[in-house]
């Protein structure tokens, strides 16, 4: 019994080392690169920047707090049930404020690549594209286009800047 404690405490360490590297990997990618990531590599940064962010005001609030649990003494089990309890509620808090954050951002450029808009990474092959920048636009001319990666990787992409297109827009009609 003892055997298969200590085989699966180091298959579990080897196991989120491979995590962690992979995390990190997905971390350090540049702003091009992660156009073309999959939603579920996108959804693994989203998580380990909340983790990460919400990990260290935890950390920081506890050290803020020192004096408070050495004062009342508290046992292990109450200052372990606060550090979760404090870990999710800023977690919560981190994970919304950064998705309105994202989603703010994000609608501010598009990328382009010959005359269609790099919509999103379907899978680890292959692009949606599309003729408008917005994937749920109405125009009646709209059209989508799969897209191999590799092919893609080749071509220049260019960054658009949808705000001033808004703005020349605005103009026009005036």
């Amino acid at each position: 019994m003892d055997y298969l404690l200590q085989f699966l405490s180091v298959t579990g360490v080897v196991t989120f080392l491979g995590f962690l590297i992979k995390i990190i990997s997905l971390l350090r990618t540049t702003k091009v690169e992660r156009i073309l990531l999959t939603e579920e590599q996108k959804i693994i940064i989203f998580i380990s920047n909340i983790f990460l962010i919400s990990l260290f005001f935890t950390v920081y609030t506890m050290l803020l707090i020192n004096e408070l649990v050495y004062s009342y003494s508290l046992k292990f089990e109450e200052i372990t049930a606060s550090l979760i309890v404090l870990f999710l509620v800023f977690a919560f808090f981190f994970g919304g404020s950064y998705y309105m954050l994202i989603t703010l951002i994000k609608k501010k450029y598009a990328y382009k690549v010959d005359n269609m808009y790099i919509i999103k990474s379907i899978n680890k092959s292959t692009v949606l594209l599309c003729n408008y920048h917005d994937i749920n636009t109405l125009e009646n001319d709209a059209y989508y286009q799969y897209y191999p990666k590799e092919k893609l990787l080749e071509m220049k992409i260019i960054r658009e800047n949808l705000k001033s297109q808004k703005t020349k827009k605005r103009g026009l009609l005036h």
